[in-house]
């Protein structure tokens, strides 16, 4: 029964192990898509691979943090030291908070 487990726990800690490696392969990934990168998934791809060669990884994650990045709606307007609303709730929001704060 002992030693049941012990097989027991070295699998939960693989799964673990191997948990903790992919996230961090797909973290190159995961960063370029969320700044909308145009080469998300090329960026991704060699993060995996990274975890085999790290030079990729760490060529990916660098890739990931360079480049122009698409817009994603929610950026500052430096017009109007605002952000853009995301929804018409968030519009109407904004909307509120103009009227009171021309009201004072």
């Amino acid at each position: 029964m002992d030693g049941a487990i012990g097989w027991v726990l070295i699998l939960v800690a693989g799964i673990g192990v191997l948990a903790v490696l992919l996230l961090i392969g797909y973290w190159p990934g995961l960063v370029a898509k969320r700044r909308g990168h145009p080469s998300a998934t090329a960026i991704r791809i060699l993060g995996l691979v990274g975890l085999l060669i790290w030079p990729c990884w760490l060529i990916a994650l660098i890739w990931a943090y360079t480049g122009k990045a698409e817009p994603t709606g929610n950026e500052p307007d430096y017009h109007l030291g605002t952000r853009r609303p995301l929804s018409d709730v968030e519009a109407r929001a904004f909307e509120v908070k103009s009227r009171r704060e021309r009201a004072r």
